[in-house]
C-alpha cells in the first residue's frame, strides 16, 4: 500500500477508530419517539470522568413542545435512560474581551445516577491530546452522529449508532473571526458539504451536520510531514457556519486553561 492509500485508509478511520469515545445523545418527541439531538464524548482528567457536550445541545428544543431544558437522554448500559440527576459545568473563556468572563457553547456533564463507563467504552486522556499549534497545514475531522442518518425508532433495540467523520484543513483565524468567533479560544476547518468524498473517493454530498454539535475533532494529518500520525484530540464541535464553508470548534485548551479548578 502506497502512502496515498495509507494516508487516506488512516483519515477515512480515525471515527471508527475512536468509536467507543463518543456517543448519540437524544430528546423525546410528543409521541415518546426518540430523536437525535447531538454528540457528547468521555474525558479523564485528574481522576474524575466527565461527558463534554455543546451547551445548546441540553437547550429547549423551541420545535418540540414537550421538551425542556436540561432534558437529554443517553444509551446506558445498551438501554435508553434519561439523563435526571447531573452536576453540568459552563466553560467559560480565560480571554478577557469583556468585565466579566464569556460562556463557551460547552458544558462538562458528570451524571450521579450511573456511572460513565455504562456510557462509553473508553475516555479522552492527556495522551490524546494534540498538544503542538494549530496551523493551515493540518487535516482535522470532527465525529459525529449526523440526524439525518440516525433516526431512532421507538424501540431502543433499533436506536441507529452511525459514526460520521467531516474532514477538512484548519482555516485561516480570518475566516474564524468572520464567522463571529474569537481565534484564541475557536478555531474552524473549511469544509464544503456540497462536495465531498466517501472512503472510496467518490464525490457525494455530505449528510447535513446537524447532531454533530458536541463531538470531538481529531487532528489526523500534518501536510508538512511525511509520516503518518495517530489522530489526537483538540476541540470540540459546536457550529457549522455555512456563510463561510467551515465547521466551528472549542479548542480543548481554552477548556483546560479556563477551568483547571473545575477540573
Amino acid at each position: 500500500m502506497n502512502i496515498a492509500k495509507k494516508l487516506a485508509s488512516l483519515i477515512s478511520d480515525a471515527p471508527n477508530q475512536y468509536r467507543g469515545y463518543f456517543v448519540p445523545v437524544f430528546k423525546i418527541s410528543c409521541d415518546e419517539t426518540p430523536y437525535h439531538a447531538g454528540t457528547a464524548f468521555g474525558i479523564k482528567h485528574n481522576g474524575k470522568r466527565y461527558m463534554v457536550t455543546a451547551a445548546h445541545v441540553l437547550e429547549q428544543d423551541e420545535c418540540n413542545p414537550c421538551d425542556s431544558k436540561d432534558e437529554l437522554f443517553i444509551t446506558v448500559n445498551g438501554s435508553l435512560t434519561q439523563l435526571r440527576q447531573f452536576e453540568a459545568t459552563t466553560i467559560h473563556t480565560s480571554v478577557q474581551s469583556q468585565r466579566s468572563p464569556v460562556p463557551l457553547d460547552l458544558v462538562l456533564i458528570a451524571p450521579s445516577e450511573f456511572d460513565l463507563s455504562a456510557v462509553f467504552t473508553n475516555f479522552f486522556t492527556k495522551r490524546h491530546w494534540y498538544k503542538s499549534p494549530l496551523h493551515d497545514r493540518l487535516y482535522v475531522v470532527a465525529c459525529g452522529y449526523p440526524a439525518t442518518k440516525n433516526n431512532a425508532k421507538k424501540s431502543v433495540k433499533t436506536l441507529s449508532m452511525r459514526p460520521y467523520g467531516y474532514f477538512g484543513r484548519i482555516s485561516c483565524a480570518s475566516k474564524c473571526r468572520k464567522a463571529g468567533f474569537d481565534s484564541r479560544t475557536h478555531f474552524c476547518f473549511d469544509i464544503l458539504l456540497k462536495k465531498t468524498f466517501n472512503g472510496s473517493q467518490r464525490e457525494v454530498k455530505a449528510p447535513k451536520p446537524h447532531g454533530i454539535s458536541g463531538g470531538p475533532v481529531l487532528v489526523v494529518h500534518d501536510f508538512g510531514r511525511l509520516n503518518l500520525m495517530t489522530p489526537r484530540l483538540r476541540g470540540v464541535v459546536i457550529e457549522n457556519a455555512w456563510k463561510q464553508q467551515c465547521i466551528v470548534c472549542v479548542d480543548i485548551f481554552a477548556i483546560l486553561s479556563a477551568n483547571s479548578a473545575a477540573l
